[in-house]
């Protein structure tokens, strides 16, 4: 009898314990689809491995835009089992996108010296020291320069002039010599309608404008992929990028490289979209060597990251984007921001200038977005001009100038 109720004891202990796993599993499995708050919903408020379910708890919590209430679930969870890379590498990208960069490298600096050698954190900091970095530059932190002092040198703007219109022509030629299937397959990417004309698709397709704040040293790269064709993309390099790279060497500041994708890179949007987002490889990077910023273009781009995703806000930093891509529950408003530029002294129709940059950003960083556009503007008088559209996510277009 006392054997028996040991047995039963021990089982009415752990069964608890058994339906707490099992809630977690559920959650981590609505999770994976990207119902995150399904999945917060159906974990438990205990089970064995505590800490590793508030570090999931917190991940759910990051991609509803709960960033404080993830950094509480987060500091808990580390309390309990400092020994745990994605609880320190979650809590370093929360204050990175509460722009707590201080906080970030300091926390990231914790996790290392309980972590010594994990690559994780250690590119999670340099992001960190990144951003750091990104808030002192004059192109991201408003009226800290007067803009006249960042317009090129005349001789400068006819070397990248030349160049810009090198590119164009090079891009130009690589459509034309589109066969009138791929010319339909790029209208469909596009999503314009059937017929429309090439001039069009150019314009929705083109890179020129990027290319152009390349070469002003406003962009530290131009990411080269199209998720629903990867052949565009290497296609594209071939005719165009390569013999313009060949041909562009004499920019001061300005040292150009190609490079392919060739690993598994996923940013956090793949979780985020369940799966939608497959990733860059197979797309390329077009990357200025000289630039400030190459090494965190590196470390974005080219190193092949084992297990785990790399930070859609490092990509932003990487691409010269002034916006927080993902979602903030303090600021659920997004802005969806477009350049869109026509090389000066010639006429372009208003529904053909090529985009040159395209952000998300929230309220709290529309300053910066004006200050931002108004130096890339300035940068490009005398070779293109640029208009900007803004549109707020949640209602109608905004209006530009």
């Amino acid at each position: 009898m006392s054997d028996h109720r040991q047995r039963g004891g021990s089982r009415g202990i752990r069964r608890p314990a058994d339906e707490g796993t099992q809630l977690a599993m559920r959650g981590n499995e609505f999770y994976k689809m990207a119902d995150f708050a399904e999945a917060l919903n159906v974990m438990p408020g205990d089970a064995p491995g505590r800490a590793t379910l508030l570090s999931n708890k917190a991940a759910c919590l990051i991609h509803l835009g709960h960033l404080q209430m993830a950094l509480g679930d987060l500091s808990s969870s580390l309390q309990i089992s400092p020994k745990q890379e994605k609880a320190w590498a979650r809590k370093g990208a929360v204050l990175i996108r509460q722009k707590r960069y201080d906080d970030a490298v300091s926390a990231l600096e914790d996790g290392l010296k309980v972590m010594p050698d994990n690559k994780q954190l250690q590119d999670i900091l340099l992001t960190a020291r990144e951003f750091q970095a990104r808030a002192q530059h004059p192109l991201f932190k408003p009226h800290s320069v007067a803009t006249d002092s960042l317009a090129p040198s005349p001789v400068a703007r006819k070397k990248v002039a030349d160049a810009f219109d090198r590119f164009v022509a090079l891009e130009q030629r690589y459509f034309q010599g589109l066969s009138a299937a791929d010319r339909q397959r790029l209208r469909e990417m596009s999503e314009m309608e059937d017929g429309a004309p090439l001039s069009e698709t150019m314009a929705g397709l083109s890179f020129a404008g990027e290319v152009l704040l390349l070469l002003l040293g406003l962009k530290p790269c131009v990411l080269i992929a199209v998720h629903m064709w990867p052949e565009y993309a290497s296609s594209i390099v071939d005719v165009a990028f390569r013999p313009f790279v060949a041909a562009t060497k004499d920019i001061d500041g300005v040292e150009l490289e190609l490079h392919e994708i060739t690993h598994e890179m996923r940013t956090t949007a793949y979780t985020t979209t369940g799966g939608e987002h497959k990733g860059f490889k197979g797309g390329w990077v077009l990357a200025n060597r000289m630039d400030d910023r190459y090494g965190h273009v590196r470390r974005t781009f080219y190193e092949a990251k084992q297990g785990y995703l790399v930070l859609e806000d490092a990509v932003a930093l990487a691409l010269g984007y002034p916006g927080t891509l993902e979602a903030l529950q303090d600021e659920p408003q997004t802005f969806t921001v477009w350049y869109h530029i026509r090389r000066s002294g010639r006429q372009t129709p208003h529904e053909h200038k090529p985009p040159c940059l395209e952000y998300v950003c929230h309220r709290s960083e529309m300053a910066m977005s004006e200050w931002h556009f108004e130096v890339c503007r300035r940068a490009c008088e005398g070779i293109a001009e640029l208009q900007k559209r803004v549109r707020d996510d949640h209602a109608e277009l905004l209006g530009g100038h």
